[in-house]
């Protein structure tokens, strides 16, 4: 391997440039990013397989943005365990993983930034249930939490979907480190007072959580 791979900034520089960013050319801040390209996150992903430099810069752009909460149990909990309803587009899980699957999200929970970022175009959407999937991931991440009810340490920046309609992904994903959230319009929704009702909901659940830690 050449001696210049061997420079972390260097390697950290070469895969934040793969990141696959498509932005909103018509939003200047907070910049919105429209999906990332499918090609970049298959690169990263080979990069991150290539040797041990390149292993853990590639997998921290990787999982640095992620559309959904569905990507962690996707492609991180066993095959065995997820029971897919095409016609609601949930996700349900068999069974309580065990502790050992749980660990399996360890690594990748302290390098999520960002969640809400758009998926390609054609991409399914799916919804995690609130009992079987949604609820023992808030177990779990509540007893490996570090600093109180933060879930997931350095989450900055929120871009929440229509379709995350049970408060559990509130619970999970706002906290008073988040510096940016965006919802969408009404246009965008099937509720006319949903982005007015979310509002509400996001900085009343910051506001509490805030003041609790006071």
């Amino acid at each position: 391997m050449d001696h210049c791979l061997q420079i972390d900034e260097i390697v950290s520089v070469i895969c934040s440039n793969l990141d696959g960013h498509d932005y909103d050319s018509q939003i200047r801040y907070p910049t919105r990013i429209r999906s990332r390209k499918g090609s970049s996150l298959r690169a990263l992903a080979a990069l991150a397989r290539t040797c041990r430099a390149l292993q853990e810069p590639a997998l921290d752009v990787l999982w640095r943005e992620i559309p959904d909460l569905f990507i962690l149990v996707k492609h991180l909990m066993p095959a065995e365990l997820l029971r897919f309803d095409d016609a609601s587009r949930t996700v349900f899980f068999t069974r309580l993983p065990s502790d050992a699957e749980w660990k399996r999200l360890d690594p990748y929970v302290p390098r999520i930034r960002a969640v809400g970022i758009p998926v390609p175009s054609g991409t399914i959407r799916r919804v995690l249930d609130a009992g079987s999937v949604l609820q023992p991931l808030e177990s779990y991440l509540m007893r490996r939490a570090i600093d109180g009810d933060v879930l997931f340490p350095d989450l900055t920046h929120v871009v929440y979907q229509p379709y995350w309609t049970d408060p559990l992904y509130s619970r999970l994903l706002l906290h008073p480190r988040v510096r940016v959230l965006q919802l969408p319009t009404v246009a965008f929704t099937d509720f006319d007072d949903w982005a007015s009702v979310l509002t509400f909901r996001a900085f009343s659940i910051l506001s509490s959580r805030s003041g609790s830690g006071n």
